[in-house]
C-alpha cells in the first residue's frame, strides 16, 4: 500500500530515530572477550579492576544502561542513572539504580540523583573503572549548586536561559559556573579511577565541552569571568537571581573544589549523533522512491530565521525528475515571551511552515519538525507534521494559527488539526529532524 505523504513523513522521521537508538548504539560500542572489554576503540582488562561502576544521565541514559547490563550482568559492582520522569523501560535494570528528574528544570531529584552519583565515585582507587553514560538532558537532571546557591536559583537560573533564545553551548557555559558536578566535577569525584565514558550528542559537532555540560571533563570548568561574559552578551543580568549575580561577581576564578583542574579528561566515546540520523532518514525516504536533499547546513539559530530558509529551499525544489525529500537535522532556538502558552520549538516551526504553505497556495508539500528523543519543549509531544490544509483544519476546529504563533501556542493549534508527532520517549536524543516531502 503507497504511503501518503504524511505517513511517508513519519516513517522517514522515525527511521532516523530508530538509527540513535540508545541501547543498540552502546551495545555497538561494547565487546567482551573473557576478561578483555572493549569500550569503544579502548580494551580494558577487567581482571585487574577492582570494582565496576555505572554512572550517567540524560533523556536516553536509561537505554544505554541496559545494554551496559546486558553486556556486564554482575561484572557491575553498582551503578546509578538519572532519567527524565517516563524515560524507563522494561524490565527493570538490575544492578544499576534508576532516579527519575526533572527536564527541563532541575528538581529535588535532581539533586538527589547527582548526590548519589558522587557519592558512588568518592572512596574510588586506581583500580576501579567508572563507565559513564551521557545523552541529552542531564544538565537539569544531575545537579548540584555551588556553595551559596540554592536549588531554586539553578531553576530560574535555567528558565531564564531557556525563554532567552541561547543556543546549547551559551545556556551550558553558564551552567558550568554555577554547579559543583558540572565541568568535570564526576571526573575529579572519581580519581584516581580510571574513567571511560559513552556519549549521545545533543549538540551540534559534538562537543564534549557543551554535550550533558561534560561532568567527566575537568579542562571544561568555567570561570565566573567568562559565565559573566556571556551572560553580559544575551542580556540577561536583570533577570537572573540575585544570589547568582552574587556568586559571579565575587572573586574571580574557578570555583574551588569543582574548576581546578585536577585529573585529565578521560576517554569519551560519541555513539550516535544528528548525522546518523539524518543519514539513515535519507535513506530510507530513497527506499520510499524519493530523490533525497540533505540540507548543506545545521538548522540552528532563531526558529523564524530557519524556518524561513527552509521553506525557501522547499519552495525552490526541481520536481522535474518527481517528489524530492529535503532533510535536515540541527536544534533552532526560540525566544519565549513572558507567559508562552503550550508549545515547543518544533511544534511552533511545523506551525509556522503551515502558514507559509497555506499563504503560498502550496497542496503538494508535507513538512514534519519533530525532537528526536520524542518530547518538544515542556510537553510530551515531539513535534507537527502539516500541509496547506493544515491552517485551515485549525479555522475550522476553533484556533486562529496566526494568533497560536504570537502566543507560542502551537501545541493546542497542531492538536486540533490532527498535525501533532507522538511517539513517546525514544530512548534517544540527538536534536531535531525536518522532513519536506515535495511533489
Amino acid at each position: 500500500m503507497q504511503l501518503s505523504r504524511s505517513q511517508a513523513c513519519g516513517a522517514i522521521f522515525r527511521a532516523g530515530v530508530a538509527a540513535v537508538d540508545g541501547y543498540a548504539a552502546v551495545a555497538k560500542a561494547l565487546q567482551l572477550e573473557g576478561e578483555w572489554l572493549r569500550i569503544g576503540e579502548e580494551w580494558l582488562d577487567l581482571s585487574t579492576m577492582r570494582r565496576l561502576i555505572v554512572i550517567g544521565a540524560g533523556k536516553a541514559t536509561w537505554a544505554m544502561a541496559a545494554a551496559v547490563e546486558a553486556a556486564l550482568g554482575e561484572r557491575i559492582d553498582s551503578g546509578v542513572i538519572s532519567v527524565k520522569y517516563g524515560h524507563t523501560g522494561s524490565p527493570a535494570l538490575e544492578r544499576i539504580r534508576v532516579i527519575e528528574a526533572g527536564h527541563p528544570l532541575p528538581d529535588a531529584a535532581s539533586l538527589k540523583g547527582a548526590s548519589e552519583a558522587l557519592a558512588l565515585l568518592d572512596g574510588c582507587e586506581d583500580n576501579d573503572l567508572v563507565i559513564g553514560l551521557l545523552s541529552g538532558g542531564a544538565s537539569a537532571l544531575w545537579e548540584q549548586p555551588v556553595a551559596g546557591l540554592k536549588l531554586a536559583d539553578l531553576e530560574e537560573t535555567q528558565r531564564v536561559l531557556l525563554a532567552s533564545g541561547a543556543d546549547i553551548a551559551a545556556m551550558n557555559s553558564v551552567r558550568r559556573a554555577l554547579s559543583t558536578i558540572k565541568g568535570g566535577g564526576a571526573a575529579r569525584h572519581a580519581s584516581p579511577a580510571r574513567c571511560s565514558v559513552l556519549v549521545i550528542s545533543d549538540v551540534l559537532g559534538d562537543d564534549l565541552d557543551t554535550i550533558a555540560s561534560a561532568p567527566f571533563r575537568p579542562a571544561a570548568a568555567v570561570s565566573r569571568h567568562s559565565a559573566c561574559a556571556e551572560i553580559e552578551r544575551l542580556g540577561l543580568r536583570p533577570h537572573l537571581p540575585a544570589a547568582v549575580l552574587r556568586f559571579l561577581d565575587s572573586a574571580d576564578g574557578v570555583e574551588e573544589g569543582s574548576g581546578e583542574v585536577a585529573t585529565s579528561n578521560p576517554p569519551h566515546t560519541v555513539v550516535a549523533n544528528n548525522a546518523q540520523a539524518v543519514a539513515a532518514a535519507a535513506e530510507h525516504a530513497r527506499r520510499l522512491g524519493y530523490r533525497v536533499e540533505c540540507w548543506p547546513e545545521p538548522l540552528v539559530g532563531p526558529v523564524e530565521s530557519v524556518v524561513e530558509a527552509w521553506w525557501q529551499a522547499v519552495a525552490g525544489v526541481d520536481l522535474s525528475e518527481g517528489p524530492v525529500c529535503l532533510i535536515g537535522g540541527g536544534e533552532p532556538t526560540v525566544t519565549l515571551p513572558q507567559s508562552p502558552e503550550e508549545g515547543g520549538r518544533s511544534q511552533h516551526a511545523a506551525l509556522l511552515l503551515a502558514l507559509r504553505a497555506r499563504a503560498r497556495g502550496r497542496d503538494d508539500v508535507t513538512l514534519l519538525c519533530a525532537g528526536t528523543d520524542g518530547t518538544d519543549g515542556p510537553t510530551t509531544v515531539a513535534g507537527g507534521c502539516v500541509d496547506g490544509e493544515s491552517a485551515a483544519r485549525m479555522e475550522a476546529a476553533g484556533y486562529d494559527p496566526v494568533n497560536a504563533v504570537e502566543n507560542f501556542a502551537s501545541g493546542p493549534a497542531l492538536a486540533a488539526a490532527g498535525a501533532q508527532v507522538v511517539t513517546g520517549p525514544t530512548q534517544t536524543n540527538v536534536m531535531d529532524l525536518w522532513v519536506a516531502l515535495v511533489g
